[in-house]
């Protein structure tokens, strides 16, 4: 759905040029905006319509992208007039809430909307396998069963799915792990359940590099069931923690995790020991990755909080070197309901640096929000 400002008329919702999918894929190519087409248009707005986990249940939500306004044309309220008309529309339709990305907090505060925090958390490679291995000793199920762990291309994967038996089994496997696993931890997931299309040509194209955890008691070669998969990407980055002086600086190589996902208590795969699983996946990408710059250049794991809070959380070591980074750039609405109150979710460092996440609203419930980058708007 878009929203269009136009010279010399009301704002309103602009009529489709073509029928739109349920799960409609963001542009790629920069700012793509009505008004880039049609120079009668001033402002625009767009909702991306979505399905989102919210405690276990799936609801409609509505994704805010594609807000503009025409430097000649800004000041005057069009893109909040938009929004309020979005915001209506999102109502009437159904949509449980609304989400948007912005650096503009104090504007869309103002039309009450209200910031989440996210983050990430980053620790050198050997710590954060220690509080890895600290936290898959007090799972309650047993070690995992014997595996296979293999790199794959996302994008070759996806366009092999249709025409190879053993990779479509394994893009499959993955499909069916994300919307297992995410319904079941987090509230604000969005559902990928739509189409072949958004998983091939969208998230295969957001994803970097991909590794697969495999179980090794598969039916068959062609139809392996997959247990885990980890998206990934390395950066060599200057490291910030080191207690060198300025002038020499050290650099450091970072593996962020962008993506997780591990199959939930059901077959064919039986009860998985989940944070053994996501130590696996990081020891295996870190094993296998090319070789530093130098010997001397440590190497460091970077993950979502709420991935550090679900898998890390019996960690011992409060002094090993930690950098916590909050975002405050995801914000959220409840459509139409000027008698709830919405309290924004904060994550907060208390003296023993461990994390801690307060619970937003009962709109999220008891599952911590999150957000997978993959499925951006």
């Amino acid at each position: 759905m878009v929203f269009v400002a136009v010279l010399g008329a009301e704002p309103e919702q602009a009529p489709d040029t073509e029928k739109e999918t349920e799960h409609e894929a963001p542009q790629h190519t920069g700012s793509s905006t009505a008004s880039d087409a049609d120079p009668r248009i001033v402002s625009t707005v767009r909702v991306f319509d979505r399905r989102a986990y919210l405690n276990g249940a799936l609801v409609r939500a509505g994704g805010i992208g594609e807000v503009s306004t025409r430097s000649e044309h800004r000041g005057r309220g069009l893109a909040s007039r938009l929004l309020r008309a979005a915001e209506r529309t999102m109502c009437d339709t159904g949509m449980t809430f609304g989400l948007l990305h912005t650096d503009s907090h104090g504007f869309y505060a103002r039309l009450g909307w209200t910031a989440l925090s996210t983050g990430t958390v980053a620790q050198p490679l050997t710590a954060m396998l220690r509080d890895l291995r600290a936290d898959a000793a007090h799972a309650s199920y047993g070690a995992l069963r014997p595996h296979s762990i293999r790199r794959y291309c996302p994008r070759q994967l996806a366009a092999h799915s249709q025409t190879e038996r053993r990779e479509g089994s394994i893009w499959a496997g993955i499909q069916q792990v994300y919307e297992d696993y995410n319904r079941s931890r987090f509230s604000g997931v969005f559902s990928r359940q739509c189409s072949s299309h958004y998983w091939d040509r969208w998230v295969a194209g957001e994803w970097d590099e991909l590794a697969v955890m495999l179980d090794a008691a598969s039916p068959s070669e062609a139809d392996p069931v997959v247990v885990a998969y980890i998206v990934f990407k390395w950066k060599r980055e200057v490291n910030d923690s080191s207690t060198k002086q300025e002038e020499e600086e050290e650099w450091r190589r970072t593996v962020t995790i962008r993506e997780f996902g591990v199959a939930q208590q059901q077959q064919p795969v039986a009860a998985v020991n989940e944070s053994e699983a996501f130590c696996k996946m990081v020891e295996y990408i870190a094993d296998t990755s090319s070789e530093s710059e130098s010997e001397s250049e440590e190497t460091w794991v970077k993950c979502p909080i709420a991935l550090f809070e679900t898998f890390c959380s019996s960690a011992t070591d409060t002094d090993a070197p930690r950098e916590v980074e909050l975002h405050k750039g995801c914000m959220v609405l409840i459509p139409n309901t000027t008698t709830t109150t919405t309290t924004t979710a904060t994550l907060t460092t208390t003296p023993t640096t461990t994390l801690t996440t307060t619970p937003t609203t009962t709109l999220f419930g008891d599952l911590p929000f999150h957000f997978w980058a993959a499925d951006n708007f």
